[in-house]
């Protein structure tokens, strides 16, 4: 493998280029970075459930509101850790 940027001989597992310091993108990184859950989207969509369990525990369903108030949580959660 070759820098893109000085044609220099590189190691293929390498981050950047020790010659030029240029770094190396490769398409598997910029796939990854596309497929990463944004910590807004879990964190709202989390928070919508639970008001959604609210209203069906209101309403006296609380199997389904119990359940959408656990995945809510979790979605919060993971929100959480992902920022």
């Amino acid at each position: 493998m070759k820098c893109p940027r000085c044609n220099e001989p590189m190691n293929p597992r390498s981050v950047t280029c020790k010659s030029c310091g240029a770094r190396i993108l490769r398409k598997s990184d910029k796939m990854a970075k596309k497929m990463t859950v944004n910590r807004w989207i879990s964190m709202a969509a989390g928070g919508v459930l639970i008001i959604i369990a609210l209203v069906l525990a209101y309403s006296g369903a609380y199997l389904f509101g119990g359940i959408a108030l656990g995945v809510g949580a979790v979605l919060i959660l993971i929100g959480k850790m992902l920022g």
